[in-house]
């Protein structure tokens, strides 16, 4: 298992994305969370296999319908062992 700490920039709050990032990590049995930051940042932290993680990263950066995904930074962490993904 590997595990990811990271932000996203850009026109990312107020336009749904943290749902949009809470059912792609469904989707691909992911945990951990996803949180707004006051800065207007995204913040998450989530946990998977080399795999699923990549290709979660891939749809982060894509977006959903109304984000606009400046950039996405992140870097490996410890995994914390979650058993859900949670948006804060």
């Amino acid at each position: 298992m590997r595990a990811l700490s990271g932000k996203v920039v850009g026109k990312v709050q107020g336009v749904g994305f943290r749902m949009y990032m809470f059912r792609q990590a469904d989707r691909l049995g992911l945990h951990g969370w996803v949180s707004n930051n006051p800065n207007g940042d995204v913040d998450f932290y989530c946990e998977g296999s080399d795999v699923d993680l990549s290709f979660f990263i891939d749809l982060v950066k894509r977006g959903n319908d109304h984000s606009v995904v400046k950039s996405v930074e992140y870097q490996d962490v410890k995994p914390e062992n979650l058993n859900t993904f949670t948006v804060i």
